[in-house]
């Protein structure tokens, strides 16, 4: 077992021995190939302290050096953050190869876990991140077949580090189930960790990994081995125990009756679903084992205990997709009613089991309409109405269960995260929303009233103290984004400023927790964006940096969590999108392009990974549109236009799914309008023309809710003065005559609107285009009014 405790290193007898370029210094652990020794590079080039991994001389010789080498070959084509880079490899005199690699210097996952007091989910989000990295290590075709605490390390920082494929064996992908050759009888392995094929000598698969990270996470949970009473060095009697004895389930290997409560359940029936004997019953992959950790962590039901009927539905609304609509969901919400009328019927005879049974099967229909049916549908094409009837069954069962189980903190934190998850349904305006705001205010209050009462509670525990607080946090702030898409800056502001203290007591209380830190950023990065709007910059930059960063921290701890990712790739959009607004000069533009370019490379990596992710395909419209605008002002047209075209696929790509998502239709009005832009400045009128009728078209077809958001209005304003930019070169071109008059007065007609836009969209808001200023449509009135020309009440061509 290999394992960096650095602090119990010895030196042995080849401690000075130079190997190529480095030095050895002292033996830091042993792996199933070979010693691993501390070293320095020694020629002078650059400092570099280096960990090497050498063949040790006892093993059989040829066996040795081929699975050495195997392993050098494993580990030089992966490349992942949460693995150890390999730097060199040679041979010795002795013909003994080596490994030059990254020296890691952290914890096994258990210890560092019980010696920094992590919470369950703490170490859950630890855990998920490992499940992650032997996913990727599959994909790339690898069992590691060696998965024990001592080969997951944990570094000062956080972050995991997967070491020692001493025993890593690559799938045989001509095999139907995507097997690896036989263990074999001499293959070593850490009995503790190995699945019974490994015990038995039989094929290993990925699923082989997934029995140890089940193992893994038992002991992570539990603080033991799932065969407690099995004697260490009986290696008999562990065989017969891994491939024979059912383990007991993690709640029954703990005496404390509050973790035994936390751990009942979902967390059983994960880590039990891992340990299953029968390779074919456990979890196919490692991603879907890190998947139900995540639905776990989400309060989603979790795949490992899908026999409910809730489960049922939800499979069958992710197998007929095409079918899901109003009537299927009505048909479910009704069969929910019948089916817990007839529970409290069988129940009526015993009053207190009764009442609750009856909550917690309320709040069961509630998370399943609100997260397993509305998610299964909600990017369906024509989903709208069965979208919005599941979440008014959703909070009719949450009005319900708001009613009963006050004195119950963590199920009133359940409801107001529910609420909140169905306030983003309605009308959180940069999401695929019905664009009710007003109904999501009024749901996002109902949260927000569950919340602050347990925030302030003297006597509540700490955990549901930090995570009401996370919650209020992220409520308050989903408040703010609605009154600052509404144009009330100040109350946004106001908002955000309550927010900002929950987020870093929730922070606080959570230093290793992802999400706790992840919405600390997002909290500081809303304020940077309130601020720009109050014209406070000095305020604004501060509170960018100060997003940029914690979600480079979160990032750097966390390589593989996309919601990170995405906000840091946000981050440098928004950023390069205000240079543009800060100033017309070609340096701002110059940098305006660097950060747009930087963040559609992390989004372009991201989308790779995920192709259905709505946010990031969003996200990466938004970049191209904000790296054409900045293209554009450095005179690139040609660019800028390919630019704006990519923005306007991704968009109509996105709208084919959700044809109803009024934003998405607003973005990609305004992504027209500065196509029509820039094909003017290419000098090509007639087409600009086209383009802007039909972005003037787009905006004037919005429903009236969307058209009085500060975002659409503006964009609406930009619409309307480029169509008369292009309007009036026209007009100016022209030979005197009628269609000459026409032109000027519909451009001088737009121009107005233009302004009436601006003034009721004042202050300015931070995430529009920022290239159309209330003193440049004033300019064009001014020759409107010197031309004489008269105001049409007609837009049409």
């Amino acid at each position: 077992m290999l394992t960096l405790a650095l602090e119990r290193a010895r030196f042995d007898i080849r401690s000075g021995q130079r190997l190529g370029a480095y030095r050895l210094h002292a033996l830091i652990g042993r792996g199933g190939t070979g010693d691993v020794y501390r070293a320095a590079r020694a020629d002078g080039a650059y400092e570099q302290q280096v960990a090497v991994k050498l063949m040790r001389g006892s093993l059989d010789r040829e066996h040795a050096v081929a699975r050495f080498r195997a392993e050098r070959q494993i580990m030089a084509s992966l490349d992942h953050p949460n693995l150890a880079k390999v730097y060199d490899g040679g041979v010795m005199e002795d013909g003994r190869p080596y490994l030059v690699m990254e020296l890691v210097a952290g914890e096994p996952i258990d210890v560092y876990a019980q010696r920094n007091g992590l919470s369950i989910e703490q170490r859950l989000r630890l855990f998920r991140t490992v499940c992650q990295v032997v996913h990727y290590v599959h994909q790339q075709g690898v069992v590691h077949c060696d998965l024990t605490p001592g080969h997951i390390l944990v570094t000062e920082r956080g972050v995991i580090k997967l070491l020692d494929f001493g025993i890593a064996r690559k799938i045989d992908v001509t095999d139907a189930d995507g097997a690896a050759p036989s263990a074999g009888a001499a293959m070593p392995l850490t009995l503790a960790y190995a699945s019974p094929e490994q015990v038995r000598g039989g094929r290993v698969a990925p699923t082989s990994d997934v029995y140890a990270l089940g193992v893994v996470l038992y002991r992570l949970l539990t603080g033991v081995s799932p065969y407690l009473g099995v004697t260490p060095d009986d290696h008999y009697a562990w065989s017969a125990a891994v491939c024979e004895v059912d383990p007991p389930r993690p709640s029954q290997a703990v005496a404390d009756r509050r973790l035994r409560a936390d751990l009942q359940g979902d967390l059983d029936a994960v880590v039990m679903m891992a340990l299953r004997k029968d390779p074919a019953r456990r979890y196919a992959s490692a991603e879907q084992l890190a998947d139900d950790v995540f639905r776990h962590l989400e309060r989603l039901p979790v795949q490992a205990r899908r026999g409910a009927w809730s489960y049922r539905a939800h499979r069958f609304l992710l197998r007929h997709r095409a079918a899901a609509g109003v009537a299927l969901v009505a048909n479910l919400a009704l069969l929910a009613g019948l089916g817990f009328a007839g529970y409290e019927v069988y129940e009526a005879n015993r009053q207190r089991e009764r009442a609750e049974r009856h909550a917690n099967g309320v709040r069961h229909l509630a998370n399943v309409f609100i997260f397993d049916m509305h998610e299964a549908i909600r990017t369906l094409p024509g989903s709208s109405d069965a979208r919005k009837l599941v979440v008014q069954t959703a909070l009719t069962y949450l009005e319900q269960l708001g009613t009963e189980r006050r004195d119950d903190p963590k199920l009133q934190i359940e409801i107001a995260r529910a609420y909140l998850r169905v306030g983003d349904a309605l009308g959180q305006p940069y999401n695929a929303a019905f664009g009710d705001l007003d109904a999501a205010a009024r749901v996002y209050a109902k949260a927000q009233g569950l919340l602050e009462p347990l925030t302030r509670r003297a006597l509540l525990d700490r955990g549901p103290r930090a995570a009401a607080q996370l919650e209020l946090a992220r409520v308050l702030m989903r408040q703010a984004i609605l009154l600052e898409a509404k144009g009330r800056h100040t109350g946004a502001l106001q908002l955000l400023q309550r927010a900002l203290p929950a987020a870093h007591a929730a922070a606080a209380a959570n230093p290793s927790d992802v999400r706790s830190q992840t919405l600390l950023a997002a909290v500081y990065g809303n304020l940077s964006s309130a601020y720009e709007s109050a014209g406070d910059w000095p305020a604004y930059e501060k509170h960018l940096a100060t997003a940029r960063r914690l979600t480079e921290t979160v990032l750097a701890r966390h390589p593989e969590d996309r919601m990170a990712a995405t906000n840091l790739a946000i981050l440098r959009l928004e950023h390069g999108l205000r240079l543009l607004k800060h100033g017309s000069s070609g340096e701002l533009a110059r940098a305006a392009a660097q950060a747009a370019q930087e963040g559609l490379q992390m989004l372009e990596q991201l989308q790779r990974n995920d192709p259905h992710d709505t946010v990031v395909t969003r996200a990466l419209a938004l970049g191209h549109e904000y790296l054409g605008l900045a293209l554009a002002r450095l005179g690139q047209f040609e660019h800028a236009v390919r630019q704006q075209s990519m923005s306007l696929q991704l968009l109509e790509q996105q709208l084919d799914q959700t044809p109803h998502d009024t934003m998405l239709q607003a973005f990609f009005a305004r992504t027209r309008a500065e196509l029509a832009a820039v094909t003017l400045a290419q000098g090509d009128v007639e087409a600009s023309i086209g383009i802007g009728r039909e972005a003037v078209r787009q905006h004037e077809a919005l429903p009236t809710s969307a058209r009085g958001l500060r975002l659409v209005l503006y964009a609406s304003a930009y619409a309307d003065y480029h169509l008369a930019q292009a309007l009036w070169r026209r007009n100016a071109q022209a030979e005197p005559g009628t269609i000459a008059i026409a032109d000027r007065a519909q451009a001088c007609t737009l121009y107005r609107r233009a302004q009436r836009s601006l003034q009721s969209a004042d202050p300015l808001p931070p995430h529009g285009p920022g290239l159309v200023t209330p003193a440049m449509v004033q300019a064009a009135l001014a020759s409107c009014a010197t031309a004489g020309a008269p105001v049409v009440s007609s837009l049409g061509p």
